[in-house]
């Protein structure tokens, strides 16, 4: 499908809910897919640098390789881009009970996209976490909880907080989703990380 220089937007397994001004690329031909095709498998249709936002709301815990995805999400995406990634966090019970999901991901999993990593050869693609937000069910959401543990993004020196919970209280104190925002980083541009040195 030829796309305009305006679309500047990708939404990657978009199914039937597609970002606004989006273009949509799925595996299955439903209502609001622009572009069929097999994302965990060959290439994005897409050429190099094409996308400025691009998002991947729960498709990374299904495809066969995540790096392969990150490294063609990177591939597409302009210097400088916004990713938004949504995936079930670990703890989460229905991410273990849907059938069709291959990986069950922590918070710590998008650091092994960033620069300096000691697994960095699983890929080229690399990214600038900006900001990772946990969603919790309502009782610990009333609580403070996923306050506390998001209170990470705005305040650096408490990152210890969620590393304790994730490592100790994650499968008592459990959470429903992750909403990473990751910045492109191409030829060394890109924000300063929020999650650089944990």
């Amino acid at each position: 499908m030829a796309t305009t220089e305006s679309a500047r937007i990708l939404d990657v397994a978009c199914g039937r809910n597609k970002a606004p001004g989006a273009i949509g690329v799925d595996l299955f031909p439903v209502t609001g897919v622009d572009v069929v095709a097999n994302v965990d498998q060959g290439s994005l249709p897409f050429r190099d640098n094409m996308f400025t936002t691009i998002h991947a709301t729960h498709v990374i815990e299904h495809v066969q390789s995540i790096p392969h995805l990150m490294g063609e999400i990177h591939r597409v995406a302009a210097p400088d881009a916004l990713v938004h990634v949504s995936t079930p966090h670990y703890s989460w019970h229905a991410g273990w009970a849907d059938p069709t999901h291959r990986w069950h991901l922590s918070t710590r999993t998008f650091l092994y996209f960033g620069e300096g990593h000691f697994s960095t050869y699983y890929t080229n693609a690399r990214f600038r976490c900006v900001s990772l937000t946990l969603s919790m069910p309502s009782l610990w959401r009333c609580l403070g909880v996923q306050w506390l543990l998001n209170i990470e993004n705005r305040v650096r020196a408490l990152r210890f907080i969620r590393k304790f919970w994730e490592e100790y209280l994650a499968f008592m104190v459990r959470a429903k989703e992750m909403r990473a925002v990751l910045q492109v980083v191409k030829d060394g541009r890109g924000l300063l990380s929020l999650h650089t040195g944990r």
